[in-house]
């Protein structure tokens, strides 16, 4: 099957909210989130065509929105077509690191200063600038970015037992940078 219409099709295990095994990798979700919740449990899914920048095979994350039961995107059981945009969020290589696709970059949260020390988890951090970690889209590896308030989108997921925490932002949502 092909998909049309700039969609992408896409193989996802439903069950995936506590583990998945795709070509011999476990994959894993983060089944806890902190208060901000824009920490979603990301979903990841397989391509099942070639198409734009992915590959057969090729594991991404995606928005959590696209895949449940009854969901507009599904075709049957574990297939979606899926839109081919900026909700794609990046390709995760053969060493667990994603790659920012579909214009989005992947970043680091600044933490906000302050005056006394606190526990890690009282630490704040800035909601509306972050680090980029990857280039692309006009940006460059170190660069500081500010983007529109609580735009910058948290993913965790769990890549053969470690867990990674990254930061995407649809290069849209971005306002402006330090040169």
């Amino acid at each position: 099957m092909k998909v049309v219409n700039n969609k992408l099709l896409v193989r996802v295990n439903m069950e995936q909210k506590s583990l998945m095994s795709i070509s011999g990798i476990e994959l894993r979700t983060a089944l806890q989130y902190g208060t901000n919740y824009r920490e979603r449990s990301p979903v990841v899914a397989e391509v099942m065509e070639t198409k734009s920048e992915f590959a057969m095979g090729d594991l991404i994350l995606c928005h959590h929105n696209h895949f449940y039961g009854n969901s507009p995107y599904w075709l049957k059981d574990d297939l979606f077509s899926i839109p081919l945009n900026h909700t794609i969020f990046a390709i995760i290589d053969k060493d667990g690191e994603p790659k920012a696709v579909q214009g989005n970059i992947i970043a680091q949260q600044i933490e906000v200063p302050s005056f006394i020390p606190l526990p890690p988890e009282q630490m704040e951090v800035y909601k509306d600038r972050v680090k980029v970690l990857s280039n692309g889209y006009g940006y460059k590896k170190g660069q500081l970015v500010f983007t529109k308030l609580h735009a910058p989108y948290i993913i965790i997921y769990i890549f053969n037992t470690v867990q990674r925490k990254v930061v995407k932002v649809n290069s849209e949502m971005i306002i402006g940078k330090v040169m």
